[in-house]
């Protein structure tokens, strides 16, 4: 994706923008198993394919630890590596993971 230049894709820190590469790909291995299960009679209904979501849909999107900045989490944001973007967040509804 990344050589076909798409603004959104490359406004992300590289990092974030690998995760959403990952989530994507999981959603669609998901549908191939699923596609291949109801095509053996294993699955009643014809799964979707992975679609966009609606405009004011939400998606999950993780920040790897490289990419956010502890200062700010401490005073309740999220910055965004190399942009002026800060997200409020309460810090005790943060996940991490090692």
């Amino acid at each position: 994706m990344k050589s076909t230049n798409n603004v959104d894709y490359l406004a992300l820190p590289a990092n974030t923008s690998q995760e959403v590469l990952k989530a994507i790909d999981t959603e669609f291995k998901a549908f191939f198993k699923s596609n291949k299960l109801y095509h053996e009679g294993k699955l009643e209904n014809k799964p979707k394919i992975p679609k966009y979501k609606d405009k004011d849909g939400y998606f999950v999107l993780t920040f790897n630890k490289m990419t956010i900045s502890d200062k700010y989490i401490k005073q309740g944001f999220i910055k965004i590596q190399k942009t002026d973007i800060l997200l409020r967040v309460n810090i005790n509804k943060l996940k991490k993971f090692s």
